[in-house]
This record gives structure tokens, C-alpha cells and sequence, in this order.
């Protein structure tokens, strides 16, 4: 089949007589083959895969070319020990490349080469802050190479999903998840792969006030103020899960137990006022009770 023409090889692709996996896997045992008597290759890639079929003519068909190209990851020492075991890594910004040649005293040198470089980059997502209140807050994005083509969202960095917003550079957004929420934007510039920004992990403003506080006697906090540990009285030795915010609304603490005294260590924390959260587990009852923590 490799033995066809580029044209040939070409209407069989389109019209699905043949595959470009095909194509390839036949032309990767013609490379070995030739490669025991000739040694004709520098690099043959074994792993490598048959691609979609468009207009372009040599679009799925695999060929071999002589290694004066860098490819980024592949060994690409040009047929020439000068450049043995080179391994090109990535561009990011304009490089110019020459080569230089001694020969006893004498040092000549190549014409340069300047090689442009076209790649997306995602860039930084900016916020005011490490943190979001529950309602409507604005995310810029900046640094980034290439136009925004989506926000998307994540409650674990694992599982995204768009943000339905405009494609802009700066959006308007409300939090979709409690705690905590990770943040990326897909980037393309031109015709060139999708990058995505730098994950963000923002934590999420939990609105309570101290006017929601509720004077209960089975859970007693103290001392309060306090310094070091911070006890909590349990009286019915109810499955209780604490929780603490700093100023700024970022849990710095969470912790379940069903103690009838639970201590809990301060020590780590800066001095400053906080809320602690207490939630019983079964009945899904919540208190919010404000903590100080002073050294002075």
C-alpha cells in the first residue's frame, strides 16, 4: 500500500478504502525493515498514531524526513554527533539558532535562524482576593497568549465543567460550590492546541453573622478568649463537626468527633477574631459562635 502515490494514498483516505492507522503501522514495518540493512533512521516512533483526513493532501499519510527539524520530547540530533542525544524541549518565545564550527584555531559559524513561535498559553486567573462571597464576584483573566474560549469550574480540580458565561477575558461569576472552588480558562491562539490557565483554587465566603448565633447549652465553647486550646463541651455526646474561619471566610480548621470534650489547638493560628461553625451530623442543626484568639 505505501508503495502508492501521495494522490492515491490520498482518495483511498477519503473515500475510507484504507485507514491512516493503517498507513501507519505499515510504514513503521517498512522503517524497521529497511533500518536492519541501512541504518537509514535516527529516530523511528514507534508509538505514533494515524491522524483525522482533511484537504491537505499528505493529511493522514505518514512519511520520513531527515532530522533538521526540532520536535519537542523526540531526538532530533540532525544526522550529526555534534547534536547526539539532543532532545529539543519547549519554545515559548521567539529563539534564534546558529551553529558554531571549530576547526583548530579557525571558528566559523552558520547563518542564523530565527524561528517564530506561535503557542497558546493560558495564563493567571486574578481575583481580588483568595476568597468569594457567595454572591456575584469578578474574575479577570491576564497573562495569557491566544483568546478565552470558556471558564470552567471544578468542586475537586478532577471533573470541569463550563461556566455559562462569556468567552471574555473578564467575567462575572457566582460560586457554584460550597468551601472551595477551582477555576481554569481554555485558551486557543489561532490554529494552535488549546492551553489552560493556571488553576485557582478559591475559597468560598460562607455568609453567616453573628446575628445567627444561637444561644445553645449542650455545645459550650471556652475559654474565650483563648490562646492556646479551645475546649468544647459536648454534653449529649452528639456526632458534632466543627469547622473555623478566619477573617477573610477561609476554613482553616474541620474536624468531626463525638467526645463529650473535644480540645481543639490554636496555637498554629494567628491572633485575630474568628467563627467557629458546629454542625450536628444527624439533625444537620448549625451554630456559629465567634472565637478570639489573643496572645497579648
Amino acid at each position: 500500500m505505501i508503495s502508492e502515490s501521495i494522490e492515491v494514498l490520498h482518495e483511498k483516505l477519503k473515500n475510507n478504502e484504507v485507514t491512516s492507522d493503517y498507513l501507519v503501522n505499515e510504514s513503521l514495518n517498512k522503517c524497521h525493515s529497511i533500518q536492519e540493512k541501512t541504518n537509514a533512521f535516527v529516530t523511528i516512533i514507534d508509538d505514533a498514531k494515524g491522524s483525522s483526513i482533511t484537504e491537505e493532501l499528505v493529511s493522514g499519510i505518514p512519511f520520513g524526513i531527515k532530522d533538521n527539524f526540532s520536535t519537542k520530547d523526540i531526538l532530533s540530533p540532525g544526522s550529526s554527533n555534534t547534536f547526539k542525544d539532543y532532545v529539543v524541549g519547549e519554545l515559548n518565545e521567539p529563539t534564534s539558532f546558529r551553529r558554531i564550527v571549530f576547526s583548530y584555531a579557525i571558528k566559523d559559524t552558520s547563518n542564523v535562524i530565527n524561528v517564530e513561535v506561535k503557542q497558546s498559553q493560558g495564563g493567571k486567573i486574578k481575583t481580588k482576593t483568595d476568597w468569594l462571597s457567595s454572591e456575584t464576584d469578578t474574575l479577570s483573566l491576564i497573562k495569557n497568549v491566544g483568546t478565552p474560549l470558556s471558564w470552567q469550574h471544578s468542586a475537586d480540580s478532577l471533573s470541569w465543567s463550563s461556566i455559562n458565561a462569556p468567552a471574555d477575558s473578564s467575567i462575572a461569576y457566582t460560586p457554584g460550590f460550597s468551601d472551595s472552588v477551582y477555576l481554569r480558562v481554555a485558551v486557543q491562539l489561532e490554529q494552535c492546541p488549546i492551553a489552560h490557565s493556571e488553576v485557582a483554587k478559591i475559597y468560598v465566603q460562607h455568609d453567616v453573622s453573628l446575628d445567627e448565633i444561637k444561644p445553645e447549652e449542650l455545645y459550650v465553647v471556652y475559654p474565650n478568649p483563648a490562646s492556646d486550646f479551645v475546649k468544647i463541651a459536648n454534653q449529649q455526646g452528639k456526632t458534632l463537626c466543627c469547622s473555623l474561619y478566619d477573617a477573610q471566610s477561609k476554613k482553616v480548621f474541620e474536624d468531626c468527633f463525638s467526645l463529650s470534650t473535644y480540645l481543639l489547638d490554636i496555637s498554629c493560628y494567628p491572633s485575630g477574631v474568628y467563627l467557629m461553625k458546629i454542625e450536628d451530623r444527624q439533625s444537620k442543626e448549625t451554630y456559629v459562635i465567634k472565637l478570639v484568639v489573643s496572645r497579648y
